[in-house]
């Protein structure tokens, strides 16, 4: 559901019951592999904002 991209960290916690992010974010445990994904997406998306 996460890595889908279809609903915020908010809409899924809400569902999951988690508290806080850092426990929603533990819960789901991304690989160093998926983390690196994410960074490579909002850099492509803001590549044009950086300069």
């Amino acid at each position: 559901m996460y890595l889908s991209n279809k609903f915020t960290i908010v809409q899924m916690m809400h569902v999951s019951v988690h508290k806080t992010q850092k426990t929603f974010m533990d819960y789901i445990k991304l690989s160093s592999e998926e983390i690196a994904d994410e960074i490579n997406a909002i850099i492509a998306v803001s590549k044009g904002d950086i300069f």
